[in-house]
């Protein structure tokens, strides 16, 4: 166990035997508990003050004493009640987390629809142990990125990675995790670009002949054959996991390149098949920005033209897309419905506006939305932070930290979990005018002896008076991070209380108010023209830009009225821009607090024989310090195409931001030439509904 700064250890005894199919296992980490253990902490400190306080902000009295050495004291944690705590010495800022969660209901393993992402094949065999053991813990029992990709298979048949990975396998079957598992990408070797290319560009595309991927995934089949569910590919509409084979996407020939997925998914399905009949195929999920897709469009409509549906049993997609309308233009296409299940799902503690707050809400509510929407299964994206990086915001989806303590989320997933587990949704409640401020959404789930949960929460305030038509029985409450009272209505039948931001539970009957359910929408106020300079390279000159091309690897000229760039020497390892900065500050300081703002930024590109990753437009959002705060780009493309149009939407603004950054990359190792003109940048100013 490492050692803590603040905390030496943690003291208990007690196991946990925590649900029908699972197996008893010692405590899963040194800070999480279940209500009512007996938790002692011992810390390496003889003096000074040590402040509990809840996620709610509130002190926690502490029984604190010293150990019978004198060298430590030893801390009565309080696990009395669920909730998220953290320990502070206020002297020198040391803290820890704990968390204590509720017990998880007995059920079928199989049945739980909750889940969660790893990355088990990065790390060392005793993390991927305590990562799995604590999910299991609060009830997570399906887990997706537990095995090797194929793109990771250096000597054709897999026989060393295999061999690699033999005690994680063992690890698995013995845990009773349901898992899914994968076919994804390819190996380089067998690659269709060429020699050469970057190895995260050469293993997105896919050979002419698609063979070898039947072959593996039968293979793969076979060597876990406690693995019934199987997915091919990731995310396939968004360039960064899919290219197609390399004659398709060189030309950027978006429709073939859909097709070459189609191939792929085909011949993995019938590998799946082969080894057992009984193995179930999901398509590879698809990304939030719906039927459209993310880089390759329109995917799902393609993709359905050329008889995807024929090749996988489930249906597979990401966060919040729309799950009715996939299914719907499915059946339009003549494929037969499918269950749909949502494999990654959640949001990030870092990056933009985000934080652990932010996460929480993000979390519940976008599953118990998906759930409601018809997904079998939600799974978490990802259980333990990838990085410690705080601007970063891919290095914090995590449920715990890199160091394995534990955040906010993972108690709100522990309650969300022991509260909906053995329920079906049933409805979407009508409580869009029970708050003062703001609007409420809410969800109805029922037990099979006809008691209710309802999930609800508040959209567009941090706060507000609600009142809820519930009838004359008491309701249990309990909010997002478990803490639980009983409410009884006043005489008319309503239930008054004040909620904030977070989603909270009640248990009993919530009636719905009669009539079509229509959620305010933001509405566009008005688009800002920013004033880029030289945004035709008019004066035949870089003048207003600035760019960091190293000219020993590359070339740039404006002699012809367009911005042209070649880069000959694949070595080099940085990302080469030009940008142009403006500064926004007075107009995002003056925005009403109603508003939100969205990038618009758009240029005319000719790429000649791009090889590597690519190049792309991108815009950065920096605070009053210019230290870059978040960003977005349009996604990396490379190949041969005449003057096309590139257009990029960001997410809105974080609200920090008071410059921006009209951005052109060429990403690491990438060579070729390109020309870039007629740049164009504009803010959308959007206005939050009025209720």
């Amino acid at each position: 166990m490492k050692k803590s700064a603040l905390i030496v250890a943690a003291l208990t005894a007690a196991t946990a035997a925590f649900c029908a199919e699972s197996f008893t296992l010692e405590r899963p980490g040194e800070w999480v508990f279940r209500r009512g253990d007996a938790a002692e902490a011992k810390i390496d400190e003889t003096s000074g003050e040590i402040v509990c306080r809840s996620f709610e902000g509130k002190n926690v009295p502490l029984t604190v004493r010293q150990s019978p050495d004198g060298k430590s004291r030893l801390i009565q944690l309080p696990t009395s009640d669920c909730g998220y705590y953290v320990l502070t010495n206020p002297a020198n800022k040391k803290r820890q987390s704990f968390a204590v969660v509720p017990p998880v209901p007995a059920h079928d393993t199989f049945e739980n629809p909750f889940g969660v992402n790893y990355h088990l094949t990065r790390i060392a065999l005793s993390d991927a142990k305590r990562e799995v053991r604590m999910a299991q813990f609060i009830g997570l029992d399906w887990a997706r990125g537990v095995l090797f990709d194929w793109s990771s298979v250096r000597d054709g048949s897999g026989k060393a990675l295999f061999a690699k990975y033999a005690a994680l396998r063992d690890f698995l079957k013995e845990s009773k995790l349901h898992c899914l598992g994968g076919l994804y990408y390819v190996p380089q070797e067998i690659s269709s670009a060429p020699e050469g290319v970057e190895r995260l560009v050469a293993t997105r595309c896919p050979p002419e002949d698609m063979t070898p991927g039947k072959v593996f995934a039968k293979q793969l089949a076979k060597e876990y054959d406690f693995i019934r569910y199987w997915e091919v590919g990731n995310e396939p509409d968004a360039d960064l996991f899919w290219r197609g084979r390399w004659r398709n996407y060189i030309r950027h020939d978006e429709r073939a390149v859909i097709g070459d997925y189609v191939d792929y998914l085909a011949a993995a399905y019938q590998g799946f098949k082969e080894a057992d009949p009984k193995n179930v195929v999901l398509l590879g999920g698809l990304t939030s920005h719906g039927p459209v897709g993310y880089t390759w469009k329109p995917f799902w409509k393609t993709a359905l033209e050329a008889g995807c549906w024929k090749y996988f049993d489930v249906l597979n997609v990401h966060y919040a897309a729309d799950i009715g309308l996939f299914r719907k233009m499915m059946l339009d296409a003549g494929g037969a419905d499918r269950p749909c299940w949502l494999t990654e799902t959640g949001g990030s503690a870092a990056g933009g506006a985000d934080n652990e707050r932010t996460q929480v809400v993000r979390d519940v509510t976008e599953q118990v939305a998906q759930l409601s929407a018809g997904a079998v299964k939600v799974m978490k994206y990802d259980f333990r932070n990838d990085g410690t990086n705080p601007l970063y915001n891919e290095h914090h989806f995590g449920m715990v930290r890199r160091d394995f303590s534990p955040k906010p989320t993972y108690v709100a997933h522990a309650v969300m979990i022991a509260k909906l587990l053995n329920t079906r949704p049933v409805a979407e409640l009508n409580v869009l005018k029970s708050a003062d401020r703001g609007f409420l959404k809410g969800f109805a789930f029922a037990h099979k002896d006809g008691s209710y949960v309802n999930v609800l929460w508040l959209n567009l305030a941090k706060k507000a008076k609600v009142k809820l038509a519930v009838g004359s029985d008491s309701l249990t409450y309990t909010s997002a991070l478990g803490v639980q009272k009983v409410l009884r209505p006043d005489a008319t039948g309503h239930l008054l209380l004040e909620v904030d931001d977070l989603p909270f539970y009640l248990e009993g009957v919530v009636k719905s108010a009669p009539g079509k359910i229509v959620y305010p929408a933001d509405t566009l106020v008005k688009r800002i023209a920013l004033p880029l300079k030289n945004a035709a390279f008019e004066n035949r000159k870089l003048e207003s830009w600035h760019s960091l091309f190293d000219k020993t690897v590359s070339r740039t000229s404006c002699a012809g009225g367009t911005l042209r760039v070649e880069v000959s020497a694949p070595g080099f390892k940085q990302y080469l821009p030009i940008f142009q900065h403006i500064d926004i500050a007075k107009f995002m300081e003056d925005l009403p607090a109603d508003c939100y703002v969205r990038l618009v930024l758009s240029c005319r590109t000719k790429r000649e024989n791009i090889v590597g990753r690519g190049t792309t437009l991108c815009g950065s959002f920096l605070d009053g310090a210019r230290k870059r705060v978040a960003y977005r780009d349009g996604g990396y493309r490379a190949g041969t195409h005449d003057w096309q149009l590139e257009t990029l939407l960001s997410k809105p603004l974080p609200p920090q931001t008071r410059t921006i950054g009209v951005e052109y990359y060429f990403a690491p190792k990438t060579t070729g030439k390109i020309e870039v003109d007629d740049f164009r940048a504009e803010l959308e100013v959007w206005k939050k509904p009025q209720l």
